[in-house]
């Protein structure tokens, strides 16, 4: 168990952007259980949440947790210097120079170069992360969304970055929004390469190829950008998907479209055009008192 900070969240999830559905989607709890969070009333979860809540923030886990006060330094009272008896005073001696001109100048000279050095400007550091929004399953027939959000931590500054996905064996890709710049069939892996500021959104539609022979396949990612040398990281957020009937915007599986996933997919994925992503008949499940999957149609059927 951890002790999170539940102020710290709200302030991170609000400069963010961040709905406390999103939070609530990536940690995999209700948005009333993230409310209860911000506001201090269970500021003690599981450590398992609180890492997942924190990649959702984008930050370490040490960042949302609650700060212990630290116990204050006694000061010590500094003891009494005892008066020394002054020596007798020398006769005067007249003064010499104790360095020559010139040496001066070149000390100098080098002073004031060393304190320029010191007071320079720190190099600015850019603290760029990726982020997947995966659905836990997908029927082996119908198309599902993948979107990979980069961040580049509120820098105006223009960053050349290449995106690397790696398709696992046995799924196809149908559309990407942007195009990808390159696709390695053989390998699965897809590129962009893009230049962003503050934030860019990726995203691709896939399937299920028929040949695929497992129940679960895996996901990975990275972006490299070119600062102080070249930096790889990997992209973070869901990473696995399951052959099951249910439709992907599904989350839990139930055979229905709750309000709260509903939302989820107008928060996700309505903004994204060009993708080919039937929203409405997703909102036509939500209307629906559930839906069930037709394996010999490769179909949902929507219940009244």
């Amino acid at each position: 168990m951890v002790k999170i900070d539940g102020g710290k969240v709200r302030q991170l999830r609000e400069e963010k952007g961040l709905t406390q559905l999103f939070l609530a989607t990536s940690v995999e709890v209700t948005t009333d259980t993230i409310s209860r969070w911000e506001n201090k009333r269970y500021p003690t979860i599981k450590k398992e949440n609180g890492i997942k809540l924190a990649v959702a923030l984008e930050v370490d886990l040490e960042e949302i947790l609650e700060k212990e006060e630290e116990e204050q330094e006694t000061q010590l009272e500094p003891e009494k210097i005892q008066p020394q008896a002054q020596p007798p005073t020398p006769d005067p001696v007249p003064a010499k120079p104790r360095f020559p001109p010139l040496f001066l100048v070149v000390f100098v000279l080098i002073l004031a170069g060393l304190v320029a050095w010191w007071m320079r400007p720190a190099p600015k550091t850019v603290h760029v992360r990726a982020h997947r929004i995966l659905p836990a399953h997908s029927p082996r027939d119908l198309p599902f969304p993948v979107v990979i959000h980069v961040d580049s931590g509120g820098s105006d500054d223009a960053l050349s970055l290449i995106l690397k996905e790696t398709v696992p064996q046995g799924v196809m890709v149908l559309t990407s929004v942007p195009s990808f710049s390159d696709q390695d069939v053989k390998s699965g892996e897809l590129k962009w390469i893009q230049k962003i500021s503050r934030k860019k959104m990726f995203a691709y539609m896939a399937r299920f190829s028929p040949e695929v022979d497992q129940e679960t396949v895996r996901f990975t990612g990275s972006i490299t950008l070119r600062r102080k040398g070249q930096q790889t990281k990997s992209v973070h957020g869901n990473d696995k998907l399951k052959i099951a009937p249910f439709h992907w915007a599904d989350t839990d599986g139930d055979g229905r479209i709750s309000d709260e996933e509903i939302l989820t997919v107008y928060d996700e994925f309505s903004d994204i055009s060009g993708l080919g992503l039937d929203i409405d008949q997703v909102e036509e499940m939500w209307l629906g008192s559930g839906y069930r999957y037709d394996s010999d149609s490769g179909n949902f059927i929507i219940l009244p």
